[in-house]
């Protein structure tokens, strides 16, 4: 990341002009990836502020910089109101300019989760009750989360069926349930009527024991789990379900395995859980194609997160919610690979020398990052491309099919 961002040379100069990040100063900040012999790779929220203010801390009152935050998560509020969102808006307020202008900015990936079942959308009218199909993979050491939202006040109850057999109570907010294997706890169901790390909602969250036996902790049962809701009040309304990130951190080939939703699957509401903030710049991914030297716009990657986000209702490109402005999808558009067939953008190993392509959007966000430093921390000039229309490859009906968001060359 940090070649594609500010390497010499140009890392993607074959997809185009020659840019270099001149005399630009570099500060870096490695994020642990295990905790405890355990994968962090989502829950480094801490980490991520200390990072961020390490960076901060070295621009001068005159200077303006750049954060390339290669990070994020499935599960949170989805409205901009986390403590991370929040924190990170505060740090880049604090450092702007005498005319009021950012001299500091953030820019974040979209997120890779937009066609890997990881959100899942129900609309409840009264007295009605529908289920998740939540299927928790064999061989997984790690622990698994779910999330439920829905909005502030709404009455709803939440059980869990395990694979096996065994059922929860009902759970309304305020209430916690657990599900036991001989006397040992291996899921538990929790009802938060006023979340702490959001302003709005009421949270239910699923933590289920490992799958596979690497601690000598008690397992979990594989297979699908389904997440039963029921709305005891007079109102309709929408419940959404995040399972979230579990996936190997880069260049691990063991580790954690994802699980997915089998049902009410949607990639909308797939943002990055930290990129609805008021001032970080949001960027997804599209694929181009190198035919011949030439270099042609493909569609947008599959994977490419997109809002809108919790309980934002209508298409504006920012939405009031809970005292913020929360992103409706990412702002900008950048390539994240040279083909659909040929995943990622090649970056070299700061140590090793070594090179290799980097898939996902963390690779968009980088790639945006160094147009930021070429045009001295100014955005680049937008480029929009025509109103989109059609099939992605691998995504039918994608919103970012039916909209126009800025593209970069």
């Amino acid at each position: 990341m940090m070649d594609i961002a500010t390497g010499f040379p140009d890392p993607t100069r074959h997809m185009g002009q020659q840019r270099t990040c001149h005399a630009a100063k570099i500060v870096f900040a490695q994020l642990p990836r295990f905790e405890r012999g355990a994968q962090v790779s989502g829950l480094l929220r801490a980490q991520v502020l200390d990072a961020a203010h390490f960076v901060a801390s070295h621009l001068d009152t005159t200077e303006r910089g750049v954060i390339n935050l290669s990070y994020g998560s499935n599960c949170g509020p989805h409205d901009g109101s986390s403590i991370l969102e929040r924190a990170l808006d505060e740090l880049l307020d604090a450092h702007r300019d005498e005319q009021g202008r950012q001299r500091l900015h953030i820019v974040l990936p979209s997120g890779n989760a937009a066609d890997r079942q990881g959100h899942a959308q129900i609309d409840l009218a009264p007295r009605e009750r529908q289920s998740f199909d939540w299927v928790n993979v064999p061989g997984d050491p790690s622990d698994s989360f779910v999330e439920v939202w829905a909005p502030t006040g709404a009455q709803l109850s939440v059980c869990v069926v395990a694979p096996n057999g065994m059922k929860s109570a009902p759970v309304l907010p305020s209430q916690a349930q657990r599900l036991a294997t001989r006397g040992a706890t291996t899921a538990l169901l929790v009802a938060s009527a006023a979340p702490c790390q959001a302003e709005s909602g009421v949270l239910w969250l699923l933590a289920v024991a490992p799958t596979a036996d690497q601690s000598g902790r008690p397992t979990a049962s594989h297979g699908t789990w389904r997440i039963e809701v029921e709305n005891l009040s007079k109102e309709r309304h929408r419940v959404d379900a995040w399972c979230e990130r579990d996936d190997p951190v880069f260049g691990q080939e063991a580790g954690p395995r994802q699980a997915f939703f089998a049902n009410h699957v949607t990639p909308t509401g797939t943002l990055n859980s930290i990129a609805h903030g008021r001032l970080t710049t949001v960027v997804g991914g599209y694929h181009v194609h190198d035919a011949a030297g030439s270099i042609n716009e493909g569609p947008v990657a599959a994977m490419s997160g997109t809002g809108p986000g919790r309980g934002l209702p209508g298409r504006d490109r920012h939405t009031a919610a809970a005292g913020h402005v929360a992103l409706e999808g990412p702002q900008v558009m950048a390539p994240c690979s040279l083909s659909i067939g040929d995943d990622g953008l090649r970056g070299t190993g700061v140590l090793s020398g070594d090179s290799l392509r980097l898939p996902g959007t963390s690779v968009s966000a980088a790639y945006w990052t160094r147009l930021f430093i070429e045009n001295q921390f100014a955005p680049p000039p937008d480029r929009p491309p025509p109103v989109r229309s059609g099939v992605v490859p691998g995504r039918d009906n994608h919103p970012d099919d039916a909209w126009t968001i800025p593209r970069v060359p």
